[in-house]
């Protein structure tokens, strides 16, 4: 489930990182090749190409394997890739407000998306790799966007094209907050309330 009431889209951004000319893409996540930070920053370079540098992208989280990844960022992508390090938890509603597209571009073993409802909740738009975790809460083009796992292009692809597309981030991001809804924690306990009922009266 996910805390519906902590993540939604009216809380404070940080206005430091607002600006009406540039559009921010948002991670969230340990620094860990499994995450596919490696794929996002290797993407920076064609997104900006696509967009007229346009993006900005604000990786929140940590990790030993910092300084390999700031390292990893092509020459012409560094002015627009900002590592922000560790952020304390009672700011994470902040930071997701703070973005227009969340990504999360894992390359799999990931058994379920409580980082993309977070997201979804704080109605800020998903594009996340297609593997069978993030299925379970995302349905393409309905209420977010997945794209093939590893693929640098396709990601850069489709980040460029909803860059360009306003109207189509908000439709999106409305309908993955709605699809938030269905996993918020009162549904989620009226459900197990139910299902233990069930059980129990058929145990006798």
């Amino acid at each position: 489930g996910v805390d519906t009431e902590r993540f939604h889209g009216a809380v404070e951004l940080f206005s430091q990182w607002r600006d009406p000319a540039r559009v921010n893409l948002l991670f969230v996540g340990r620094l860990d090749p499994r995450k596919g930070i490696d794929v996002l920053i290797a993407a920076m370079p064609e997104i900006l190409e696509r967009t007229g540098n346009r993006a900005r992208l604000l990786i929140v989280g940590d990790s030993y394997l910092r300084p390999r990844f700031e390292a990893a960022v092509p020459a012409a992508a560094r002015p627009h890739v900002h590592f922000l390090g560790h952020v304390p938890s009672a700011q994470l509603p902040r930071w997701y407000a703070t973005g227009d597209i969340f990504i999360s571009p894992a390359s799999g073993q990931e058994s379920f998306g409580i980082v993309l409802l977070e997201a979804m909740a704080a109605t800020r738009l998903v594009v996340a790799s297609d593997i069978p975790g993030y299925r379970s809460v995302i349905e393409t083009d309905e209420d977010g966007v997945l794209v093939p796992p590893g693929d640098t292009h396709a990601l850069a692809a489709a980040l460029a094209a909803l860059l360009r597309d306003p109207a189509r981030r908000l439709a999106l991001a409305a309908r993955g907050r709605a699809r938030a809804e269905t996993f918020g924690w009162d549904r989620i306990a009226a459900r197990l309330e139910a299902y233990y009922d069930e059980v129990r009266a058929a145990a006798g």
